[in-house]
């Protein structure tokens, strides 16, 4: 499997860790693992970690539709969320930045980071909420 997800309710923090490669699959994957009970998003604080991340074999137009099939659901009347992305490749910073650029009308807030302790602080989460066990 291409990602890993937890949900920590002490802070309303949903985790998803990509693996390897991402691609149209691992997409799919992460919307049916974080969906719970229908309801999209499941937390209002997101930390995305992609450091493990090696290959990305999504194009513009597949993120578009990623991101086009959620959103008349995803956020709904909740409040903003954000979300810490902990990055280790210009790669993973690329797709990163695509994201960013479709979702620029959402209700979102996206940073990206290179150390865990600079994703927690702009969650406002303890670096250990970041990886449980």
């Amino acid at each position: 499997m291409g990602i890993r997800t937890g949900y920590v309710e002490d802070y309303d923090l949903s985790i998803l860790r990509y693996e390897a490669t991402i691609d149209r699959e691992t997409l799919r994957e992460s919307t049916v693992l974080l969906s719970r009970d229908g309801r999209w998003p499941v937390a209002e604080r997101w930390f995305v970690d992609m450091t493990q991340v090696e290959r990305i074999d999504l194009h513009f137009p597949d993120m578009q539709r990623y991101t086009d099939e959620k959103s008349p659901i995803r956020l709904g009347n909740r409040k903003l969320i954000k979300v810490a992305v902990l990055y280790g490749s210009d790669l993973a910073l690329g797709m990163l930045r695509m994201y960013e650029a479709l979702m620029s009308e959402e209700k979102m807030e996206i940073a990206a980071f290179k150390t865990l302790e600079e994703c927690a602080s702009f969650l406002d989460v303890p670096e250990g909420a970041l990886r449980p066990e």
